[in-house]
């Protein structure tokens, strides 16, 4: 069994983890996280990922899902908002994170306009992103529990790299694996989807 669920959930999810190892899934903290997404008529930009650093503006980046995989006609953007859980921003309602952002949105591309916007969602994350403060990696617990044939890893495994797809797709196959899970392409000459996202 795999669980990818965020590691502080763990320790109440499996009751018969040894002490020990429920505090290190407890040591591990989080930072929030509010995604807000757009589906518009037109493209922000021509770019998958927009870095943003101006002090006037609130948000750290877009991103346009859409440049990366087209889909149809539509665009899809979305804008993450990084905090504690704690920040005051982290319960401001719907639409005012969504005027915030699309205003946002209008300075990259100052042609957007109101009408351009075909669908909106805001969602919530408790558990968006590990704090990887110094030491972090002799935090984290093997993936391999005591409990024979359970596995827990969520984010935080991938340290020292980011979170991505391609570690995604790594960690998430090493797991099946060591479970004795074949790989799709095991029988194939062809490379698997690890092999070619980290290439």
């Amino acid at each position: 069994m795999i669980s990818t669920v965020p590691t502080p959930l763990v320790p109440s999810l499996v009751p018969d983890l040894p002490a020990d190892w429920k505090a290190r899934y407890e040591a591990i903290h989080n930072i929030g996280v509010i995604c807000v997404i757009f589906k518009l008529r037109r493209s922000v930009s021509p770019h998958f990922w927009v870095n943003i650093s101006e002090p006037d503006l609130e948000i750290p980046g877009i991103i346009e899902f859409t440049n990366l995989r087209p889909l149809g006609e539509d665009t899809i953007v979305y804008v993450p908002y990084y905090m504690p859980v704690t920040h005051e921003k982290f319960s401001w309602p719907d639409d005012v994170l969504l005027k915030e952002a699309f205003a946002c949105a209008q300075r990259v591309n100052p042609a957007l306009e109101e009408s351009d916007i075909r669908g909106t969602k805001v969602a919530r994350l408790r558990y968006g992103q590990p704090i990887c403060e110094p030491g972090f990696a002799a935090k984290i617990p093997a993936v391999q529990t005591p409990i024979a044939g359970l596995q827990i890893a969520d984010t935080c495994f991938y340290y020292p790299e980011d979170r991505g797809i391609a570690e995604s797709v790594r960690l998430g196959s090493s797991m099946a694996n060591a479970l004795g899970v074949a790989s799709p392409s095991a029988d194939r000459s062809q490379p698997s989807v690890a092999e070619l996202a980290v290439s």
